[in-house]
């Protein structure tokens, strides 16, 4: 394998920026041709009277160092980039407000610049443009990047409909920027209506956040894994990791009436998700959520039952890792008798992982789409 590339050469000056994990994708360094594009347009411009930034997206920090000598707010969603975006502030020793990262709330210090990187969602996309109308100020410059195969008619459409008139550049290394001047009279915008599904056996419907796993429906992969899931009613602490809104820790806690639930997810939005749907169904005092990506929260050997549809992409690209990692936690987390049960698809291969960790692993269930695993730490 070929060894990740560190250094990134900016007109701001060389910075360090690792992958800090591997994220199974092929990609050997931690940042793209847009954020290239993004860095040498804004050095292009000159930033010595910018007032501060407001970055949305920065994935490992390939924004946020080079321009650390200014004020930053970042807006990211999920928790393993916010955790590469620190580990490489740190590494190249800047200097940042510990209070860097802002869920749903302004910037505290004035934003002369707004930068994003297109995210995956155009809902979340729309979320995001949306609240920006909400604290940009007239004279705001607002920049966007992305690869050009990311960036669609609908993506031009969105700025255009919540923020105002919308250019685009020409297209570098496949990459390319959105221009967009805001419009602080603009009208006609768009009401962001709130999302949410029902589901048999738990009495409140269940609302998603914008950018959350399988929004708009129930996932396919959990609906199976509801149908052949295997509590037994000594369970007293359980798991669900990669929990979405949810749906898996509300089930298993509204079935077992003693049972202490702890629910983990990457994406903040699924966590704020997942927390209004304990809320709504009035699970406050037996399940909590948590923004993580590993079971390191959880004490050794304290869990009877770990459940998971574990998430095997990372932004576009399929990655096993997330999945092996839980496995390998697993083992470490579950007391003795304890089970780990997951739904994947069934070409992804888990068992052979559970396998050698576990020494065990039984189908509990298989529709050719999706299989489900159980193994057992004897």
């Amino acid at each position: 394998m070929a060894e990740a590339e560190t250094e990134f050469l900016t007109p701001f000056g060389s910075i360090l920026l690792k992958l800090h994990s591997d994220d199974g994708s092929g990609t050997l360094r931690a940042w793209d041709a847009a954020d290239e594009y993004l860095i040498k347009y804004l050095a292009d411009l000159g930033m010595q009277d910018a007032a501060g930034l407001a970055i949305f997206n920065d994935k490992r920090g390939a924004l946020s160092v080079p321009l650390s000598f200014l004020p930053l707010t970042l807006y990211v969603d999920s928790f393993t980039s916010r955790q590469g975006v620190l580990k490489n502030l740190e590494l190249n020793e800047c200097t940042y407000d510990t209070a860097i990262f802002r869920d749903g709330t302004a910037p505290r210090h004035s934003v002369s610049h707004i930068l994003i990187k297109i995210p995956d969602s155009l809902d979340l996309l729309e979320h995001q443009l949306l609240f920006i109308r909400g604290f940009a100020g007239a004279g705001v410059t607002i920049i966007a990047g992305g690869m050009t195969r990311h960036i669609h008619t609908s993506t031009i459409a969105c700025f255009e409909r919540i923020l105002g008139s919308t250019t685009t550049s020409l297209a570098r290394k496949k990459a390319r920027l959105i221009f967009c001047t805001f419009d602080s009279e603009k009208s006609g915008l768009p009401d962001e209506d709130e999302v949410f599904y029902r589901v048999d056996g738990i009495p409140a419907p269940l609302i998603n956040m914008p950018g959350v796993f399988s929004r708009h429906r129930q996932d396919p992969g959990t609906r199976f894994f509801l149908e052949h899931l295997k509590l037994r009613e000594s369970f007293r602490q359980i798991a669900d990791f990669g929990c979405g809104n949810g749906l898996i820790g509300i089930h298993a806690a509204l079935q077992l009436p003693e049972v202490l639930v702890t629910m983990i997810d990457d994406s903040a939005a699924a966590v704020i998700s997942a927390k209004e749907n304990i809320r709504r169904n009035g699970l406050e005092k037996r399940v909590t959520a948590v923004h993580g990506m590993s079971l390191e929260g959880c004490n050794t050997a304290s869990l009877d039952c770990i459940l998971s549809n574990p998430p095997f992409h990372q932004g576009r690209a399929t990655s096993l890792d997330t999945a092996f990692g839980l496995i390998d936690d697993a083992h470490k987390k579950l007391n003795t008798g304890g089970e780990l049960q997951l739904v994947a698809n069934a070409h992804l291969g888990y068992h052979t992982r559970m396998e050698r960790v576990f020494g065990n692993v039984e189908f509990v269930a298989d529709n050719r789409r999706y299989v489900i695993l159980r193994s057992i730490k004897k």
